[in-house]
């Protein structure tokens, strides 16, 4: 029978850039007899986990396995004799709980003998700074007094605890192997040889950073974004809204701000003794983890990057800075309020510029 490397991720870890990479060498892959699913069970798995938030009881037909099932794809499963790769980090969601993940992982066993799961882990610092800013820049809102709450639960033994105590064959990557330059593709190809038993394959590389986290100033313009809209509506959902109404203009939004501020500062939270703080907090909530899979990545994870605290706010940046991005906030703030679909009165210019000027006033007490 066949393998499978099933890629849950976490998120901020090179997801994108793995899914970018596996999509463009599909060819080479299919070549080595092996099969690259795209990530297009997202809708699928995360529709899951949503239903299963938003409800106390969930019933076996709405279990991960069943929920992957009616995605098109997986009749794919039962005709391929080749190994197949899935990256989908929605999946990681299940890894804390035992039932949902080994009643996944039956499922997947019908049709492979071996299953190997890849999760890629990288320095506690700054993915918790990445996750942060990524949550941003999902229009999620968010004050920085919850910024040390999320740094202070990381814990690999809670995050993966329904895959601990299992037979279940982890590979842990690391996140710099993904990301170097230089020999990324020589360790990703590494890592599809030993997972999957192939020989070494020759791996065409991708140009660029794949879903970049939001430096300061980003982070500062999208925070402000998020909180004037959410203020406005009166503090309605923005992840309902933003898949209600589907954004469309998210990609140009950033870009807007890529240009306008092309040398921004790193966007930190964390003071450097905060950084420093809970090392070994972290150690002592992941030691089962470390104990149960060993190796190479541990000191990459558990080595603090230190990085000086830098929290931008708009409301603090100099007159030429704050007028650009208030330029920015007018135009995607009056675009948004005045969809079609969003059938509210029409928001007019003044209303929102009235609007910005009061987050701005207030703007250090909502988010510090």
């Amino acid at each position: 029978m066949p393998k499978i490397l099933i890629h849950i991720g976490p998120p901020k870890t090179a997801t994108t850039h793995l899914q970018r990479l596996l999509k463009l060498n599909t060819s080479i892959l299919k070549n080595n007899s092996i099969d690259y699913l795209p990530a297009q069970f997202k809708d699928y798995i995360r529709s899951y986990h949503k239903k299963k938030r938003n409800t106390s009881l969930i019933a076996d037909k709405n279990s991960l396995k069943s929920w992957f099932l009616t995605a098109p794809e997986t009749n794919f499963f039962n005709k391929s004799s080749n190994h197949v790769i899935i990256s989908e980090e929605g999946i990681f969601r299940s890894a804390k709980d035992s039932k949902e993940i080994h009643q996944f992982d039956n499922f997947l066993s019908q049709s492979y003998s071996e299953r190997i799961y890849l999760i890629v882990l990288r320095e506690i610092n700054t993915y918790t700074t990445s996750n942060i800013s990524q949550a941003i820049k999902g229009l999620r809102c968010f004050n920085y007094r919850n910024c040390i709450e999320e740094l202070k639960k990381y814990s690999l033994d809670r995050s993966f605890s329904g895959m601990m105590n299992t037979n279940m064959n982890l590979e842990i990557a690391k996140f710099s192997d993904f990301i170097n330059q230089t020999n990324y593709l020589t360790n990703i190809s590494s890592v599809l040889e030993k997972t999957l038993g192939i020989s070494r394959i020759k791996l065409e590389g991708i140009n660029g950073v794949s879903n970049a986290s939001l430096d300061a100033e980003g982070t500062a313009i999208h925070l402000a974004y998020n909180n004037i809209i959410q203020k406005h509506l009166g503090n309605k959902s923005l992840a309902y809204l933003n898949k209600k109404i589907v954004i469309k203009t998210a990609k140009k939004f950033r870009e807007e701000i890529s240009n306008a501020f092309s040398k921004q500062q790193k966007f930190c939270p964390f003071s450097i003794e905060e950084q420093n703080k809970f090392m070994d907090l972290h150690l002592a909530k992941s030691q089962k983890f470390i104990d149960r899979f060993p190796g190479n990545w541990i000191d990459e994870v558990f080595t603090p990057t230190i990085r000086d605290k830098n929290i931008t706010l708009v409301s603090e940046m100099n007159l030429a800075e704050k007028e650009i991005s208030i330029q920015i906030l007018e135009h995607h703030i009056y675009e948004f309020l005045n969809k079609p679909c969003f059938q509210l009165n029409p928001t007019s210019l003044d209303d929102i510029k009235d609007m910005i000027n009061l987050f701005l006033k207030q703007e250090p007490e909502i988010v510090l």
